[in-house]
């Protein structure tokens, strides 16, 4: 990966922040540090969150999920992690 491109800057900005995904709520779509832009379509409207793992009270927009293999990116760190 090109040390020029956006995906490679996205990254470099996402781990200097501690920030492992990204999430767009206009375009209800999220990615994951380790799969950066699958969408090769970043848009303006995606922000820097974490990746977490859902848990039995996560909604979807009533979408199914799997606890335990379903995750999402949210804007909050995780309940016990430092943001620091």
């Amino acid at each position: 990966m090109s040390s020029s491109t956006i995906e490679y800057i996205v990254m470099c900005f996402l781990k200097t922040n501690k920030r492992t995904g990204l999430y767009n709520k206009t375009r209800e779509c999220a990615c994951g540090i380790d799969d950066l832009m699958p969408c090769e379509n970043p848009q303006a409207t995606c922000r820097a969150g974490y990746k977490v793992m859902c848990t039995p009270d996560c909604d979807h927009n009533g979408r199914k999920i799997r606890v335990g293999e379903s995750w999402h990116v949210q804007p909050e760190t995780p309940r016990g992690v430092s943001d620091n």
